[in-house]
C-alpha cells in the first residue's frame, strides 16, 4: 500500500471513529462530564407536538406582582475546638511507662532530662522504682538535687 492510504487506514480512521463515539456517548448522556451543563430531557408526547404554545397566565389579584427575595441561609463554619495540653496527664502516663523500665535503661533514657521535668514525672512513679533509680545514680550531687525537687513538688497541695 501507499503511505497516504496507510496513514488514513491506521491513524486517521480509528481516531475519527473513537472521537465520534466519544462525542456520541457524551451527547446522548451515557457518559457524564462534570464541567458540561446537564440538559433535562423533555418527554415527547402527542400533546407537545400538536399543541401550540400557551400564553402566560396572569397571577391572581391577591398575589403581589413582585415576590420578595428569600434570604439564603449561609452555611455555618465548623467550630474549631482547641484542646489544651495537660502536662499532669502526660506525667502520669510517662510514669506508668517508666515504672516498667529497668533502672539502667531508665538512667540512660533520662540522662539529658532537666531536673524539674524529671522530678514531676518521678513524683507520679512507684516510690520503690524512684528509690532504686536515685540509689543507682552515679552523680550523688544530682541525686540529692533531684530528691529536693521531688520533695518541693510533693509539698505543694493539689489545686
Amino acid at each position: 500500500m501507499k503511505k497516504p492510504v496507510k496513514l488514513i487506514l491506521f491513524l486517521v480512521l480509528p481516531l475519527a471513529l473513537l472521537g465520534g463515539g466519544g462525542f456520541f456517548a457524551v451527547y446522548s448522556g451515557m457518559v457524564e462530564v462534570p464541567f458540561l451543563p446537564k440538559k433535562e430531557a423533555e418527554p415527547i408526547t402527542a400533546e407537545n407536538e400538536t399543541e401550540e404554545p400557551k400564553e402566560p397566565v396572569a397571577p391572581p389579584a391577591s398575589v403581589p406582582a413582585v415576590a420578595k427575595p428569600t434570604q439564603v441561609a449561609k452555611p455555618k463554619k465548623p467550630e474549631v475546638v482547641v484542646v489544651a495540653p495537660d502536662p499532669a496527664r502526660g506525667d502520669r502516663k510517662l510514669a506508668e511507662l517508666w515504672n516498667a523500665i529497668e533502672t539502667p535503661k531508665l538512667m540512660e533514657l533520662t540522662k539529658d532530662w532537666r531536673e524539674e521535668d524529671l522530678a514531676r514525672v518521678m513524683l507520679k512513679m512507684d516510690p520503690s522504682v524512684v528509690a532504686e533509680y536515685l540509689a543507682a545514680m552515679p552523680d550523688a550531687k544530682r541525686a540529692s538535687s533531684l530528691s529536693r525537687r521531688i520533695r518541693d513538688l510533693a509539698s505543694i497541695p493539689p489545686s
